[in-house]
């Protein structure tokens, strides 16, 4: 028989476990050939790139998808991980994503979940939409344990409302509030 604060502390050695076991290892994020090309003394910048897929893109996208949110997010999100993957030519590739819309504006433990996807030579492109929705299921059940707390396990620092952990943040208006990721840099 376990009392409430049992549990409660019980489940949150396992929200510990999982999040030290999803970033353990080396924890690089996505850097570009011009990322430094500006200098030290410009600082960091937050640029957004915004899309609307219409017509028959959009269409066979919904089909593909079968007309769910969190399926187009995971296909959409597949496709910038392959971009970046290209681009960066980085195998290991961490994205931030907000959590999904509240009913409730409540103090929330942590508005912005951590995605971890390590592609593998010749991975096609449907196992890697099959990992990343395991990673965004499975980021979701263990939203709630505190990102302050997980730097600290990692010997990092967000100074700066920074991100230590990632760079690219990705979000799909429908099922996302901007919001929760404004406040990282």
């Amino acid at each position: 028989y376990l009392d409430k604060a049992a549990f409660a502390a019980a489940q949150e050695i396992k929200l510990e476990e999982y999040w030290l076991d999803k970033l353990s290892g080396v924890l690089e994020k996505i850097h570009f050939p011009y990322d430094e090309a500006a200098g030290p003394e410009t600082g960091r910048f937050i640029q957004q790139i915004k899309f609307n897929l219409d017509g028959e893109l959009f269409s066979r996208l919904i089909k593909v998808c079968r007309n769910s949110d969190i399926r187009v997010y995971i296909f959409l999100l597949t496709v910038v991980v392959m971009l970046l993957n290209k681009y960066s030519s980085a195998q290991d590739i961490i994205i931030g994503s907000p959590i999904f819309k509240q009913d409730k504006d409540e103090a929330l433990v942590n508005t912005v979940l951590v995605l971890r996807s390590r592609l593998e030579s010749q991975m096609k492109a449907k196992e890697l939409v099959l990992q990343l929705g395991t990673s965004v299921f499975e980021a979701i059940e263990n939203q709630n344990f505190p990102r302050e707390m997980l730097l600290e396990e990692l010997s990092m620092t967000g100074e700066n409302n920074e991100s230590p952990l990632f760079d690219v943040g990705v979000l799909l208006e429908n099922i996302h509030e901007r919001k929760y990721l404004e406040h990282i840099k």
